[in-house]
Formats: structure tokens, sequence, C-alpha cells
């Protein structure tokens, strides 16, 4: 069994570090009782680590940017985008980029949704496969805070130098729900 998969049979995922109740299994295995957990992750890193809420045992990790390499090649493509990259590294993040900021699961935890200020995007993880199930691109350079909605249906994103914006159901793909 894959590192990956057996982190997915542990989460439960949580929303501002309160507990939820959702519970993911592997398809070989029956799943476990429910366990809180907490996420912690990484900004300059990308890597998001998965705690038992109760034990502050340590379950896994999980990759917040599995799609870096696409990313910093579209970066690269452009002159202005480059410039800003490499300023968030220099200045905002001391020397570091900035992968990892906010992070809210689903309700059922099925998705980790993550803002990622270095790549002004926000994703949403599958937690089963490790996989991005949706991006969206932010109207600005650099993707900053977000919230999600308290019946689970919306993300907002603040963009540096935008107007917050909102992701709506309607618009990821069919089948998901932030």
């Amino acid at each position: 069994m894959t590192h990956q998969s057996k982190l997915s049979a542990y989460l439960l995922l949580v929303l501002l570090a309160s507990p939820l109740e959702a519970a993911t299994q592997t398809v070989d295995e029956a799943a476990p009782e429910p366990t809180d957990v907490i996420f912690v992750g990484n900004n300059w890193e990308g890597m998001i680590d998965v705690i038992d809420a109760d034990s502050y045992e340590h379950l896994g990790r999980i990759n917040g940017i599995p799609d870096r390499e696409q990313r910093v090649a579209e970066i690269n493509d452009s002159l202005v985008h480059r410039l800003v990259f490499r300023g968030i590294r220099s200045f905002i993040g001391e020397g570091h980029n900035q992968y990892v900021d906010d992070m809210y699961s689903s309700h059922d935890g099925r998705l980790l949704v993550v803002s990622r200020p270095s790549f002004a995007d926000v994703v949403a993880i599958d937690t089963r496969s490790g996989e991005i199930a949706w991006r969206f691109e932010v109207d600005g350079y650099r993707s900053d805070h977000m919230a999600m909605s308290p019946d689970g249906t919306e993300v907002a994103r603040v963009d540096v130098g935008r107007h917050p914006q909102r992701i709506r159901e309607g618009q990821v793909p069919a089948g998901w729900t932030v």
C-alpha cells in the first residue's frame, strides 16, 4: 500500500483547526473509526503534515504542490510572472517561495482546498489520490488568504491588489463541491 493510500485511510479533515466528522477509506480496507486531524502546512516546502488531533501523532503528509513543475514552466514563459514569482520569494517569502498558505477541507473530507500564493491559484487536492481535483487561477499575481462559507458551497479568496473573488459551487467541476 502506498504512503498516500495509508494516509487517506486516516484522513478526517478540519476547518480552521476545528474537527470535522468525515471519513475516507481505501478501496482494499474497511474504513477505520473516524479520527480528527489537524493540517499543518509548510509554506516554504509545499508539504502538508497530517496530525492526529488527540494524540498529536504524525499520520502522514500531503504534497500541496504536486503540479510544481508545470506551474514553474508556465511562470517561466512570462517575464512578468517570472518577476512577480521571484519578487514574492525575495520580499514576502523571506527568500522562499510561498507554496501553501490557507487550507480548508470540504465537509465530506474528500478535498483539501489550498491557497498557493507563489502560483497565484487555489487548488482542491483529492485526499485519496493526492491529485488536484480542480484549480482556479487568481486575477492578480498572488493569491492570499481565503475562507470557506459555513455551508461549504463557496470559497472566497483574496488576490493581492484585487477585490475578493468567489468560487461558487456551480463553477467547480460536476460532482465536486467545496
